[in-house]
């Protein structure tokens, strides 16, 4: 008697096309769309800067202290007002120089000069040189003007 291989003709045509004639047998959730993102977030944006108190006493070291934190947070936070702004050092390039001009009974006339660096998230700048003049007294730091 002769007996003819169906039953292992049917596995291996029920094998070939499992694929083909059903669902797979993962799991098959549509593809997760996310809404893009901007380039820049919170953690990579420079924060706002706080300008510093007044120094006491009003000795040359204090108020050269004070005036170079004055200057970095002016600058940073004009640029930010116009730029999202990703990086800002002050004293890039060249360092920053701070001379005591003139020193009278309502305060300090004090020169600073020296260069910073910033960068948005289209462009950068190395070396920007900047010059400053500010006036500080027991109460305030005053920014004269700027020549740059």
């Amino acid at each position: 008697m002769l007996r003819t291989p169906v039953a292992p003709l049917a596995l291996i045509a029920l094998l070939a096309t499992a694929g083909c004639l059903g669902a797979p047998f993962t799991d098959s959730a549509p593809p997760q769309t996310t809404a893009p993102t901007s380039t820049t977030d919170a953690s990579t944006t420079v924060p706002r800067a706080t300008y510093p108190d007044a120094p006491e006493p009003l000795r040359n070291e204090t108020v050269a202290e004070a005036v170079v934190t004055y200057e970095s947070a002016r600058l940073q936070n004009d640029l930010r007002d116009r730029h999202e702004l990703t990086y800002f050092e002050l004293g890039y390039l060249q360092p920053v120089n701070v001379t005591v001009l003139k020193r009278s009974g309502g305060g300090l006339y004090v020169k600073i000069d020296g260069s910073y660096a910033y960068g948005t998230p289209d462009s950068s700048a190395d070396g920007v040189p900047v010059q400053s003049l500010y006036h500080v007294n027991e109460t305030a730091i005053r920014h004269v003007n700027e020549t740059t």
